[in-house]
C-alpha cells in the first residue's frame, strides 16, 4: 500500500511541484493550500507524512505545532527558502522533525 503524503502549500506552482515530484507507486500525494485544510486532512486519517511549507498562514511554525497536536506521530517536514530561512529552534520547538530548502532536486 502507498504512502500517503500531505503537501501544505499556498502556492499553487508548489502544490504541482511537489505533486509532480513525489507520484508513483510508493506515494500517494493529497495537496491543500492552508493550514485549516491540511489540520482537516491530517484528522481524517491515513497520512504518514506531512510536507509543510514554513511560511504557510503567515506563520508555519503555528501551522506546524498544530499538526503535530493532530497526529503526533507523523513525521513533518518544512520547506524553507532563502526569503524565509528555516529557523531550527522555532522548528524544534514546533515538532518539525527536519527541513528541505527549496529549490530542491
Amino acid at each position: 500500500m502507498a504512502t500517503t503524503i500531505l503537501a501544505v502549500d499556498d502556492s499553487a506552482t508548489m502544490r504541482k511541484i511537489l505533486e509532480i515530484t513525489f507520484a508513483g507507486t510508493d506515494f500517494q500525494v493529497a495537496v491543500v493550500g492552508s493550514g485549516n485544510d491540511a489540520l482537516a486532512r491530517l484528522q481524517a486519517g491515513g497520512v504518514g507524512l506531512v510536507i509543510c511549507d514554513n511560511s504557510l498562514d503567515g506563520d508555519g511554525y503555528e501551522i506546524a505545532r498544530q499538526l503535530r497536536s493532530a497526529a503526533p506521530g507523523v513525521p513533518l517536514l518544512f520547506l524553507s527558502s532563502r526569503q524565509n530561512p528555516y529557523d531550527a529552534g522555532r522548528g524544534q520547538g514546533a515538532g518539525v522533525t527536519d527541513n528541505i530548502d527549496k529549490p530542491f532536486d
